[in-house]
């Protein structure tokens, strides 16, 4: 809130309230590590906020026609980059914990550990299992069937 402070004179009504959620918000991640939900209450509003910010930035309208603005949400969501992912983004993230996991450890993440990161690996593995078997990887996903099934055919013992 430094440049609150420094520039006050400059800054409205309007900025400086948006500096101030995008510092909830911040708070927010850092303190639950994850971002808001709409399904609760408490958070909608915070939720709402993240949800109008992401449109606001890909069109370049409102107040992120404002560089200073722009750049603060860039730096934001670097920041927090794994919860600001895409898609293709996530998807190669959980392909990446996989390997490492299986390499590490010589078999497959179970879906019923204790350790909630390697549960949720697990539970991915076995949906892109079945998404594989099924063949239901959507069609402008081909690159991830491919690499999905590359890696399949490395650990044969693992994905009979």
């Amino acid at each position: 809130m430094e440049f609150v402070d420094k520039y006050k004179e400059y800054v409205s009504y309007r900025e400086d309230k948006w500096l101030l959620m995008l510092d909830k918000v911040d708070n927010f991640i850092i303190l639950n590590k994850r971002l808001p939900l709409l399904s609760i209450n408490t958070e909608k509003k915070i939720a709402i906020w993240i949800d109008t910010q992401i449109r606001k930035y890909k069109k370049k309208n409102d107040i992120m026609k404002n560089k200073y603005f722009y750049d603060k949400w860039s730096e934001f969501t670097q920041k927090h980059k794994k919860y600001f992912c895409t898609g293709d983004e996530m998807w190669n993230i959980m392909f990446d914990e996989t390997k490492k996991y299986i390499e590490s450890n010589n078999k497959r993440p179970p879906r019923s550990s204790k350790d909630d990161k390697i549960k949720k690996l697990g539970k991915w593995v076995h949906n892109q299992q079945n998404y594989h078997k099924k063949n239901k990887f959507p069609i402008d996903e081909k690159n991830r069937y491919e690499k999905w099934d590359n890696f399949r055919k490395q650990y044969p013992n693992l994905f009979p």
